[in-house]
């Protein structure tokens, strides 16, 4: 008999199966964890987005207020203004002149106006000017003056309402309201804003320069801010332009009579 060597043979081993469901739980949840990331990056970016509109509506909403603040009720003005601005007929010169100041002490009311109004009359040694508003004449006297400011102040013995004098500086892009009688028209009423505060060569004072339109006959009368307070004296325009005026600063005349 032949021997053989016996050779156990082994049955070959199967791998193991894959569990698809753990795969498709892994899938999931790479999947959801994807899906969480980019949710989180969204709401991130929509909550910046916001932020930023809530932030530029802010802005919007204060410069409204600001524009607001700034904005000027012409009608307003004109109407708490008028009752104290009068044409001033002195000699063959006409301009504005508004009531200001201080009680006089016999019960009457001081005006200013410019000087060169005036000048006509102070030439001759005259101190005697009228007053003119709806057709009625009121007799007043030139009391103080100050050429080289080019101001004047008037008495009257009629008691009229005073104009509110601003006590603190302007500034450009103030917006102004200007009441005269340009060319002899009465209770003529332009506006617009402070273009700049100028010093000339030759003169210590400051001058207002602003937009509105004024022509002859508007010297003298009051530049108003947007309560109707004077802040300054109309006193000149530069010829053959138009939006380019100037006004004395009522510091000027509350500074040489005192009766602010």
């Amino acid at each position: 008999m032949t021997h053989h060597d016996s050779v156990r043979l082994h049955a070959p081993q199967s791998r193991p199966r894959r569990s698809w469901p753990g795969i498709l739980a892994l899938v999931l949840v790479v999947a959801l964890t994807a899906a969480v990331g980019f949710q989180a990056f969204q709401i991130a970016t929509l909550s910046r987005r916001a932020a930023d509109r809530e932030s530029a509506l802010e802005q919007r909403v204060k410069d409204l207020e600001r524009r607001a603040g700034n904005a000027i009720d012409t009608a307003a003005v004109a109407k708490k203004a008028r009752p104290s601005v009068f044409t001033v007929v002195a000699g063959r010169s006409q301009g504005t002149a508004f009531a200001f100041g201080k009680p006089a002490p016999s019960g009457g009311t001081y005006l200013l106006t410019n000087y060169h109004v005036v000048a006509d009359v102070v030439d001759k040694g005259v101190s005697d000017v009228n007053l003119e508003r709806e057709n009625e004449l009121y007799p007043a006297k030139i009391v103080e003056k100050d050429k080289d400011r080019d101001l004047v102040v008037l008495l009257t013995t009629e008691v009229f309402p005073k104009l509110e004098i601003l006590g603190v500086d302007v500034t450009p892009g103030s917006p102004v309201v200007v009441v005269g009688a340009p060319k002899g028209l009465t209770d003529s009423v332009t506006s617009g804003v402070i273009s700049a505060i100028r010093e000339f060569p030759g003169e210590s004072r400051k001058s207002i320069q602003f937009d509105a339109p004024i022509n002859p006959g508007n010297s003298g009368g009051p530049v108003l801010d947007k309560d109707a307070r004077v802040i300054g004296v109309a006193t000149a325009k530069v010829t053959n332009a138009e939006g380019i005026g100037f006004a004395i600063a009522i510091a000027e005349a509350c500074a040489a009579f005192s009766l602010c």
